[in-house]
């Protein structure tokens, strides 16, 4: 993600910071639930912070692939769990979607953790070879499918377009832009960080 260690700490803390005061300041179960998912979103900071500290394959490093491939492969269903707790409908189609994206990202998962030992540099950039793997730009289409369907479980109107768009822009950001140096996650080192600010300003 980031391109150094303080970057991805410096990121990680305002991430931490403006999820704890959208939901704390907010009352709308909109803001709520987006804080708590971005806050989990955060986490991957954190983890690029440690692999940071610790480039060579040793067993904080190994340890904290899996819970960073864990992590990353969680975001939709931890939205989708978030809605429903805070008394969201959940359309068919959402359900179905991550009852598919579910079902795939065992299988992609368990591949990763077979193939993927640790984490370290490569141009510049921690080098998360877990989306890389076979049949991986299938996988991460359904896992962009299902934030985007989850996103109009919200019943804001606003919300719900400006989730969607949040999920799309970044993915196509972090996969087309140069200066990103590809890798993808990358540009979440910066969205993750502003995006509950952004919320709490505009929504």
């Amino acid at each position: 993600m980031c391109y150094t260690e303080n970057d991805s700490l410096i990121a990680y803390v305002i991430n931490f910071i403006t999820s704890i005061m959208v939901y704390i300041y907010s009352n709308d179960d909109h803001l709520k639930v987006l804080s708590i998912f971005f806050m989990f979103v955060g986490q991957m900071q954190i983890f690029d912070y440690i692999f940071w500290k610790n480039q060579s394959c040793n067993e904080i490093n190994k340890l904290t692939t899996k819970l960073a491939i864990l992590f990353n492969h969680m975001q939709p269903i931890i939205l989708l769990l978030l809605q429903y707790i805070y008394g969201f409908e959940l359309s068919i189609v959402s359900i179905i979607t991550i009852i598919v994206y579910s079902l795939v990202g065992i299988f992609y998962t368990f591949n990763a953790f077979n193939k993927v030992n640790c984490t370290l540099p490569f141009n510049g950039v921690m080098d998360w070879k877990w989306n890389k793997q076979d049949y991986g730009q299938i996988y991460y289409f359904i896992f962009l499918l299902s934030l985007t369907v989850s996103s109009f479980n919200f019943k804001n109107t606003r919300v719900q377009i400006m989730s969607a768009l949040i999920n799309v822009l970044s993915f196509f950001v972090a996969t087309k832009t140069p200066i990103l140096n590809y890798s993808v996650g990358r540009i979440w080192c910066y969205y993750a960080s502003i995006i509950p600010l952004f919320l709490l300003i505009f929504i």
